[in-house]
C-alpha cells in the first residue's frame, strides 16, 4: 500500500480505538479515574519501573485485561499528565480484552529525567520495555501531547513490532502557530 503504515489498520482496531477514546474522554472528566487509583486490586499494577539500559528508571502502570492473550497497547498520556492517565481506559480495556501499559515520559512520575533528551529518544524505551515485558507485537495510542511520541514509534519501532498508532486529540509543535 502507498499509505503509510499508521493509517493502515485492521477492521477490528477502528471500534477499539473509538471504544477507548469515548471510554478516556467519559472517564477523564469524571472522578472513575481517581476512585479506579484506589481499587485495592489494582495497586500492584500501578507503580511499576524498570532500570532501563542506560541506567533511567522508566516507571509504568497496566490497566484493563489481565488475560494471557490480552491484545498489548502503550498508551502515553498528555501533558501534564502520567501513567495514570491509561485509568480512563481500564473498564472498556476489560472489556475487549486489551492490556494498557501506562507509561510515564522522562521526568515525569517514576520516570527518570533524559537531559538533552529529543523526540525520537522515545521509541527506544518504548521498544526495551515491551522487550523487559516479553512483547513481541504491541499497539502504541498518543493522547494529546501524548500523540507526537505515538507518531515517534510509528517512525522509529519496526513494523514487525508495532503493530498500529492511536492518536488522539493529538497536539503538534507549537512552533506551527495557529495561522
Amino acid at each position: 500500500s502507498s499509505l503509510p503504515r499508521f493509517f493502515l489498520h485492521e477492521s477490528y482496531w477502528i471500534p477499539t480505538f473509538v471504544t477507548l477514546a469515548k471510554s478516556h474522554r467519559a472517564r477523564s472528566t469524571s472522578m472513575a479515574s481517581g476512585s479506579l487509583l484506589q481499587d485495592p486490586s489494582l495497586q500492584a499494577r500501578l507503580h511499576q519501573s524498570i532500570t532501563l539500559i542506560d541506567g533511567r528508571t522508566l516507571g509504568f502502570a497496566e490497566f484493563g485485561s489481565t488475560s494471557e492473550n490480552a491484545t498489548p497497547l502503550f498508551a502515553f498520556h498528555g501533558l501534564p499528565g502520567s501513567r495514570f492517565e491509561s485509568a480512563s481506559f481500564h473498564h472498556a480495556a476489560r472489556e475487549v480484552n486489551v492490556r494498557v501499559i501506562g507509561i510515564d515520559r522522562p521526568g515525569l512520575g517514576l520516570s527518570s529525567p533524559q537531559p538533552n533528551r529529543k523526540l525520537m529518544d522515545w521509541p527506544a524505551d518504548t521498544r526495551e520495555l515491551a522487550n523487559r515485558l516479553d512483547l513481541a507485537q504491541y499497539y502504541v495510542l498518543g493522547v494529546s501531547a501524548g500523540g507526537p511520541y505515538a507518531l515517534a514509534c510509528a517512525h522509529g519501532l519496526p513494523e514487525s513490532e508495532l503493530l498500529g498508532v492511536g492518536v488522539v486529540s493529538g497536539m503538534g509543535p507549537w512552533q506551527l502557530g495557529t495561522g
